[in-house]
């Protein structure tokens, strides 16, 4: 369950960094949005790690710097499986890959304080600035922000 949870939180992330990057980073709909976060949560499990163990010494050398060419490299691989996204470049994939990095830590040191409500609150006040509070609003429920009242 938590696993899903993390899948959702982060394409939820993925879909807003979309709309704030655009035209430069696009995804087309929340359903492609959820794609990318599985493909991303694959290749996270499967690929860094070997990337890793492959680059350790330019990673080194680095201090650690390299890392955030080999996240930039995974966005592009996941670009690459998903159709319904488009990256424009490389500069670009670096700083949708920042910025993913920089929001999922912020929420996951809410999750891991048990701020679960906080959690919720944030990511249905960015679905609802998203959509324009039309489409995604009808899926949220008992949000001030809605229009719907229950």
């Amino acid at each position: 369950m938590r696993f899903i949870v993390n899948i959702l939180i982060t394409a939820v992330i993925v879909f807003v960094l979309s709309k704030l990057l655009s035209p430069h980073v696009h995804i087309n709909d929340m359903t492609t949005a959820i794609v990318f976060a599985l493909v991303l949560a694959v290749l996270n499990f499967v690929v860094i790690p070997l990337i890793i163990i492959l680059t350790l010494p330019l990673t080194i050398v680095t201090l650690g710097l390299f890392l955030l060419v080999i996240n930039v490299i995974i966005i592009v691989l996941a670009d690459y499986f998903v159709s319904g996204i488009r990256i424009d470049s490389f500069l670009w994939a670096f700083i949708f890959g920042l910025l993913l990095t920089i929001v999922s830590t912020l929420l996951n040191k809410l999750k891991k304080n048990g701020r679960y409500e906080a959690i919720l609150n944030i990511v249905k006040w960015l679905l609802v600035k998203t959509c324009a509070g039309q489409v995604c609003a009808k899926l949220i429920t008992g949000y001030p922000g809605s229009g719907r009242k229950e």
